[in-house]
């Protein structure tokens, strides 16, 4: 979904790619600028929806580029939000009495951030509707949520009556909807196996291959949440009315049509799907995706035995003391963009996050799904962390440091809890991993010997010799140091 376009004027890399990453996730389309100079002349010839503006950047800072945006007629109504590295009350003020329609301090937590982001883009204009912005004029997007627009939405219309087709297929687009037509069961058929479709509007009494045996086919490959079929009967056909609903038909509309109930139906189903999507990614934020829907059809027990997966703990030094210091808003942000950042590198490496700790990170490597590269995803992950640190200390001018523990070796995963269920493994390998964090050394990343033979062929280690674990014993170990650079071959000389 196009919700409209951000200009996020920021010369810090991270956060310009972390809060990048995140508005493009959720529909927006975003460009960016490094300095004031540059965002000056973006806002003026792309004319964003709105602008995310550091204050601190360089050549012309955030004070004075919006000051000239307010002062150009054509961007001087474009909502500006101040994101700063300063927290002091005054400068909230100062920036709202220079233009800025709204005021973050760092680390900005982002869900208020697009919430605010949301609420500054959405204009209850009416449909086809263009907003001014002094002299230029340019189309404003309208929320779906807020406003009701499913534009975006792809529709299949099955009838084999060409002026319903055509009348349906008409208004269904000035609406905003993307249409497709389908003359006969097996033509829709086809469409659906290649095409996804947000809602199907199904015909009956077809010659041929007639809407319920279309409805059944469908049913066998797409549940009624994944494709809403909404059938279109004449008055008389309750029989095979009452049959389509019992087969999955989620609703139904009458014929002659009434385009006004036919939409109110539609619309009803689009938001059905909205909600969807929207439980559907709350699961997924608890639940890897393949357990989530395992416990869609066996809710009683999900359990299940790994020969071989890699464990990573990680711990934040000196953030315990670092939050004595902060208020609690504050100590939040912070430590939600840490984690958030851990969460985008284990998405990145194929990795599942199994929870948070307090300051504490376990994230593991071949499970719920098996892979062979398990340990190298796993080291990879650990030595960015590393990196990610470094990058945010010197963002936030902070002193946070890392201690991490690895193992490998057996793993029982599975979903626990009733009311408040959880993913989660358990194990020696676990207490192991756990041991070698909590028994390592600040800044660096221990590892177990069993971990250290997946891969000392291809990355550095140094020896830390034996320590004592407790309810294992003497066990060796190693610090991960790096990637084995590959020497490259001289050419053979004749």
């Amino acid at each position: 979904m196009d919700v409209g376009t951000i200009l996020i004027v920021e010369d810090n890399e991270m956060n310009r790619d972390m809060i990048s990453r995140r508005l493009t996730k959720h529909g927006f389309q975003v460009s960016t600028a490094v300095d004031g100079e540059e965002g000056i002349r973006k806002a003026r010839s792309e004319l964003p929806q709105l602008i995310l503006m550091d204050l601190g950047i360089p050549v012309i800072d955030g004070w004075e580029a919006m000051k000239r945006l307010r002062a150009d007629p054509a961007t001087s109504r474009i909502p500006i939000i101040v994101v700063s590295a300063h927290a002091m009350a005054e400068d909230r003020e100062k920036a709202l009495k220079s233009g800025a329609d709204e005021y973050f301090a760092k680390p900005v937590e982002f869900k208020p951030l697009l919430e605010r982001i949301e609420a500054l883009t959405v204009h209850p204009v009416g449909e086809g509707l263009t907003a001014q912005q002094g002299q230029q004029v340019y189309p404003v997007s309208i929320s779906r949520t807020a406003a009701g627009d499913f534009s975006g939405h792809r529709v299949l219309v099955v009838d084999d009556n060409p002026d319903n087709r055509d009348m349906l297929s008409r208004r269904f687009q000035k609406k905003g909807l993307q249409v497709d037509i389908a003359e006969t069961g097996a033509e829709a058929l086809d469409k659906i196996s290649t095409t996804t479709y947000d809602v199907v509007l199904l015909d009956i009494l077809m010659p041929g291959m007639d809407g319920i045996e279309v409805l059944e086919k469908i049913r066998r490959i797409r549940t009624m949440v994944q494709l809403p079929v909404i059938m279109v009967t004449a008055k008389e056909g309750t029989e095979d009315l009452v049959h389509a609903l019992e087969i999955g038909a989620n609703d139904y509309i009458t014929k002659p049509i009434d385009f006004s109930v036919a939409f109110a139906r539609t619309r009803t189903q689009l938001q059905l799907r909205i909600e969807n999507e929207k439980y559907e990614r709350l699961l997924l934020n608890i639940l890897p995706r393949e357990i989530a829907e395992q416990l869609k059809t066996r809710p009683d027990c999900i359990a299940e035995g790994h020969k071989e997966v890699s464990v990573l703990f990680a711990d934040l030094v000196g953030f315990t003391k670092l939050s004595n210091h902060l208020d609690p808003p504050t100590l939040v942000r912070l430590l939600n963009v840490i984690v958030s950042g851990f969460d985008d590198l284990a998405t990145s490496f194929g990795l599942e996050k199994i929870k948070t700790i307090g300051d504490g990170y376990m994230v593991v490597g071949g499970v719920p799904v098996e892979r062979s590269d398990h340990a190298a995803a796993i080291a990879n992950m650990a030595l960015e962390m590393e990196k990610f640190m470094e990058v945010f200390n010197k963002t936030y001018q902070w002193k946070l440091c890392l201690k991490i523990g690895i193992h490998t070796g057996p793993v029982v995963a599975g979903v626990i809890g009733k009311s408040k269920f959880a993913y989660d493994l358990w194990g020696d390998t676990v207490n192991i991993a756990s041991r070698m964090e909590s028994l390592g050394e600040t800044g660096k990343i221990q590892v177990s010997k069993a971990f250290y033979e997946k891969l000392k062929n291809a990355y550095s280690f140094e020896p830390r010799g034996m320590i004592g674990v407790k309810g294992i014993g003497e066990m060796e170990t190693y610090f991960l140091t790096g990637k084995i650079k590959k020497q490259k071959q001289s050419p053979n000389v004749a």
